[in-house]
């Protein structure tokens, strides 16, 4: 419980009313602020790249064996719904290079919006 009523609450509130609240009428500052999340949200393990770059039985010379696929999950927000579309729309613009990315609506945890990175190499 907050010791001041002026403060707004942290627990059981849906997080994209409280990103609206935030950025609301400043678009640069939402780019910025998903630009960063997704820096952080990249891989943490890098390949070897002769591994990356290897050429073999059924795999074409200079062929891509490194397959990266992210999936973001952010909870629904009816009440919210304008600024849930455009909040889909500024993190769909900051994965270039073609990365495929699928946004999954849930109902559930609805103080969090989860990225999920997979990249693997293939055979």
């Amino acid at each position: 419980m907050a010791t001041s009523r002026n403060l707004s609450p942290l627990f059981g509130v849906n997080i994209i009313g409280k990103l609206e609240r935030d950025f609301s009428g400043r678009d640069e500052d939402l780019k910025t602020f998903v630009h960063d999340l997704v820096n952080r949200a990249g891989n943490y393990l890098e390949f070897d790249n002769q591994e990356v770059n290897r050429a073999g039985p059924g795999i074409p010379a200079g062929g891509p064996t490194k397959v990266t696929q992210f999936m973001i999950i952010i909870p629904k927000a009816p009440e919210n719904a304008a600024f849930a579309t455009k909040l889909k729309e500024v993190i769909k613009n900051q994965f270039r290079g073609g990365i495929p990315l699928e946004v999954i609506e849930s109902d559930g945890k609805p103080n969090e919006i989860t990225f999920i990175g997979l990249t693997n190499l293939t055979l």
